[in-house]
């Protein structure tokens, strides 16, 4: 019987940030930042073998630079945000698994997710002025939901733990002309799944 599992993820997240008018026009001249995130949660069998549901929480950090080279302003961007995803997995390949003899807990998978962000601090930069975002509208004062999909690949290494590897892609919804901002975002994590039932 399958067992239900913990897992911890980290890995680096790169972020690229769009602020948009009613129009669906974007703010150009940015340049894509890269920092890091954690993930820690629960995973379960869902409806078969094949399928896995999971929850848990992800605290990344998205950041973007640019300038607006007609008005000779620099700006810049970095924010924290406390993530609440949900999400489900798809078993595609099995192969040989290269730690444990006769086991078949090597395969790639898919995977999508569903994600609640509630803003925890950052700030922006204009020249040489910080400005705190706590408040903001496009930041503190929105619940950003993204929705991301990937490919990874797991790989046993004892009989209650495994180690993977996906990356997963992603952009927040925008769901109402009052939300300027968008973020979309590329991230690369390794993580440790551990079973806690058997």
């Amino acid at each position: 019987m399958y067992a239900q599992q913990v897992y911890v993820e980290s890995g680096i997240v790169n972020s690229e940030f769009r602020f948009l008018n009613s129009k669906y026009e974007r703010l150009d001249h940015l340049i894509d930042g890269s920092n890091n995130f954690w993930s820690l949660g629960y995973r379960d069998q869902f409806l078969n073998k094949r399928f896995k549901s999971y929850a848990g929480l992800r605290y990344a950090t998205y950041s973007s630079i640019g300038s607006i080279k007609e008005l000779n302003t620099y700006l810049e961007w970095k924010v924290n945000y406390l993530e609440l995803q949900t999400g489900i997995e798809f078993k595609l390949l099995s192969l040989p698994n290269v730690f444990i003899k006769n086991n078949k807990e090597a395969f790639f998978f898919i995977t999508g997710n569903f994600s609640l962000s509630h803003f925890i601090q950052g700030y922006q930069v204009i020249n040489n002025n910080v400005i705190n975002l706590n408040g903001a509208n496009d930041f503190d004062k929105q619940l950003l939901k993204d929705f991301r999909y990937g490919i990874g690949f797991e790989n046993a290494i004892s009989e209650n733990m495994s180690v993977y590897l996906q990356y997963v892609i992603g952009s927040t919804l925008r769901l109402n002309n009052e939300q300027n901002l968008e973020i979309k975002s590329k991230s690369f994590g390794i993580g440790i799944r551990l079973k806690t039932t058997k």
